[in-house]
């Protein structure tokens, strides 16, 4: 006050008169601060400046509005916050400028050199940033002779706002005036203290915000513990919908099997599908970016066409991906319609995103649950259709569970067995079980599984066998779970189960279950069926390298690899005759196509054996070579033995034939060969090689041999094979017709193209021919040895 009275700028009294005019004015807007610093809500805030505003200037009324910089929107904060779209600029100042002569609108340019004072009709500059609808003005109904607008600042943010002053009126007879210097002097401080107010209420609405944010996130994670996916996605869609006062939100999921996203209509009753690519939810999975629309009917990528249906109509609109822990996208989430605005504000996507990561969490746990619960089921479902007892055991000995009643195994009932511990479930005077207890405990101590056959044990007043493994609930090496268990599994091996055991060592189990299920009489009878034998060829010098442990091991492998060939083609392991392995397919039940499966098993034994070769060529071990023969015809199968010893077998002239083929194959270099009667069934299935016209030992009838050189389902033969063969059937064509010296050329050029073997032996044989030609040719050729 000393300073602007009394200092040597005061030239007179009317100076000083309006300086302490200006310093009581000052002085009264101070005491109002005080009251506005109090105030807790905005129209509080909005009331009190532009009262005040409006007192002190002596105008007829003040506007204060609000700059929204996310949604580029001008807002009075009263009546609903009535927000209306501007035109953005850059902002590069803020003088204040209103074109009254523009009929559609006004424009107010806010720069930074300092306010405007637009009095009487003098023109205003032609420019503007921040355009005002016509609608908007009729809203704030301004029409005015006079204004003065200055911007309101914040320190922290920059402009949040305009206070426009309008029509100023003089205060002795109340007609119009002009604006002064003095008045933006005022204006200018309370827009200070507006902005100071506006920053205060904006700090307190974060605060309150994040407040409620974090409770509201709280409120859904305790509603999200439903494990059923459907009522799991309406209760996410309900608490969305109502924290962010939308309209509408669907949460849709992602079903990559039909490339669809899949919800839940409100009721639950019914679900919704879409293609994956469809519309804006389909563009937020595709892109994975936040979709934020003020009105969609603006968005390319919106399809109206629900909303058409329905009567409805979509405007703001806020789309966003639900995300697992591996960032990839299970479903999107879409709200509609922001209740009391015109569009979803950055706090909404804050909002949503912590709804989403939490949805996301509970809809992997609820899908998780689900795989769960069907897997248990799962399991259950199988251990049930196990015929044998599996029983389980808890840390303390006491069973846990049981997949059938173990009466008929045990002669216990399952409340025995829960009851009481292993242990007490028998008298110690009962010795037939004494070694079963034992067996459990053994399992308990050193964790390692105990394997049982034909065990007897007495169940209600009846001997039964079975046979039992108990293994401990652990894996090898995890201390974690050891002495958590046993479990048990029972076998019942009586009757016609022993008998289905012994049958199934000798034939596959569909054609043990098949003779046990339908009673077969294993007497003699004569039937058509493909015989396949096959040996080792030089397995006598490769044993004697050998001890006698390598010996059985190689040949116990060597007849596994052969018995799995048979049996998964349905065929009987018939015998084992040293190296040899003889097998038939077609009994005990001929059944059509047994003559294909034979073709096909000796194809597997030689694919088996080539593998086999591979490991022992690792272990330094010299490989194996086999020999196969197959022929097809009548045999006599049955039980065929002494009185004190039987076994179910073939005998006849088809299992001796198929015998002597099979030594031929080492004579051709061949690895499996069969006869015209098996080649004539099955032609058209393999590639085949008509190799040579013979006479076995003992035998006066001749047999064409044909060489099977694999399976057509396995794809073509090589083309040097192919060639090969072209130049065999040339060679072999000249060699029946006594042509030897051409012949000769031929199989020589068929042994330079793929190292045949069989065109070596003709080479070799129409050099003898050639040099002493038989008198008698029918070009059958009599084989000197078996």
């Amino acid at each position: 006050y000393q300073r602007r009275v009394h200092g040597d700028e005061c030239k007179s009294s009317k100076e000083r008169s309006e300086i302490v005019k200006s310093l009581l004015t000052e002085l009264k807007l101070s005491k109002g601060y005080r009251v506005l610093a109090e105030m807790q809500d905005i129209q509080s805030v909005h009331s009190f400046i532009t009262n005040a505003a409006a007192t002190q200037l002596g105008c007829d009324r003040v506007e204060m509005l609000l700059l929204d910089k996310t949604s580029y929107m001008l807002f009075q904060p009263v009546e609903n916050n009535i927000r209306v779209p501007v035109i953005p600029c850059p902002l590069d100042g803020y003088e204040s400028k209103v074109n009254k002569s523009n009929p559609l609108g006004r424009h107010i340019r806010i720069a930074s050199n300092g306010p405007s004072i637009i009095n009487g009709k003098n023109p205003p500059p032609a420019f503007g940033e921040f355009t005002l609808s016509p609608d908007f003005l009729q809203i704030l109904d301004i029409e005015f002779k006079s204004s003065l607008t200055v911007p309101i600042e914040s320190i922290f943010d920059g402009l949040v706002g305009v206070l426009i002053a309008i029509d100023k009126v003089c205060p002795t007879d109340g007609n119009p005036t002009d604006f002064n210097d003095d008045d933006v002097r005022v204006l200018n401080s309370i827009s200070q203290q507006a902005a100071f107010a506006l920053q205060s209420w904006t700090s307190r609405t974060m605060a309150d915000r994040s407040h409620r944010r974090v409770e509201a996130l709280l409120n859904i994670a305790q509603c999200l513990s439903e494990m059923d996916l459907r009522r799991l996605q309406l209760n996410i869609m309900q608490k969305a919908r109502d924290m962010l006062q939308a309209d509408r939100c669907t949460l849709f999921l992602v079903d990559h099997d039909t490339s669809e996203l899949v919800s839940t209509v409100a009721d639950g009753t019914k679900e919704i599908r879409i293609p994956m690519t469809t519309g804006i939810a389909g563009a937020v999975v595709t892109s994975g970016e936040i979709i934020n629309l003020i009105d969609a009917y603006n968005d390319p990528r919106f399809n109206p066409q629900v909303d058409k249906r329905t009567g409805y109509r979509t405007k703001s609109l806020l789309c966003m991906p639900v995300l697992n822990n591996h960032h990839v996208i299970i479903g999107v989430v879409q709200m509609i319609n922001k209740q009391g605005a015109n569009c979803f504000t950055p706090d909404d996507e804050k909002i949503l995103s912590g709804i989403a990561v939490q949805a996301a969490v509970a809809i992997e746990n609820s899908r998780s649950f689900v795989k769960t619960k069907e897997l248990q089921q799962f399991y259950e479902r199988v251990l049930e259709s196990i015929p044998d007892l599996v029983l389980t055991l808890g840390e303390k000995g006491h069973g846990v569970s049981t997949n059938h009643c173990p009466t008929p195994y045990l002669g216990l009932d399952r409340a025995w067995i829960k009851e009481r511990p292993y242990a007490a479930w028998w008298s110690e005077e009962n010795l037939e079980t004494k070694t079963f207890v034992e067996n459990i405990a053994e399992v308990y101590r050193t964790h390692q599984a105990i394997e049982v056959q034909d065990f007897d044990i007495l169940v209600e007043d009846k001997k039964k066998t079975v046979n039992y493994t108990i293994m401990p609930l652990s894996s090898q090496g995890n201390q974690e779970f050891r002495n958590k268990g046993v479990v048990i599994v029972i076998e019942d091996v009586t009757s016609e189960k022993r008998v289905m055991a012994t049958l199934s060592k000798y034939m596959s189990p569909s054609v043990a279950q098949q003779v046990m299920s339908d009673g077969a009489k294993l007497g003699g009878e004569r039937m058509v069926v493909s015989v396949v034998f096959v040996d080792i060829r030089s397995f006598t010098a490769i044993s004697e390298s050998m001890s006698p442990e390598h010996v059985t091991r190689m040949l116990n492998e060597f007849f596994d690899l052969i018995g799995r060939a048979v049996m998964e083609e349905n065929g009987v392991v018939d015998k084992y005759i040293g190296d040899a392995v003889m097998s038939v397919f077609g009994v005990p039940f001929p059944a059509e196509g047994d003559h294909l499966r034979a073709c096909r098993s000796a194809c597997k034994m030689k694919s088996y054996v080539t593998e086999y070769n591979l490991q022992r060529a690792r272990e330094g071990k010299l490989p194996l070579r086999i020999g196969i023969g197959l022929n097809t015809g009548v045999v006599l199968a049955g039980n065929i033995g002494s009185e004190k010893r039987m076994e179910y077998t073939v005998i006849g002239d088809g299992v001796n034939l198929a015998s002597r083929i099979e030594g031929c194959t080492k004579y051709y270099g061949a690895d499996i060969l069969a006869s015209q009667f098996t080649y004539e069934k099955v032609k058209d299935a393999f590639h085949w090689r008509e190799l040579d016209t013979i006479r076995v030992v003992g035998k006066k009838s001749s047999v064409v041999l044909y060489e099977l050189l694999g399976d057509k389902k396995c794809g073509p033969l090589l083309e040097s094979k192919v060639i090969g063969l072209r130049l065999f059937r040339e060679g072999y064509a000249l060699y029946l017709q006594r042509e030897w010296h051409l012949a000769i050329k031929k199989f020589e050029a068929a042994i330079q193209e793929c190292d045949d073997g069989p065109s070596e032996v003709f080479r070799q044989r129409c050099l003898m021919l050639d040099s002493n030609p038989p008198s008698h040719w029918s070009g059958i050729w009599d084989m000197a040895s078996k």
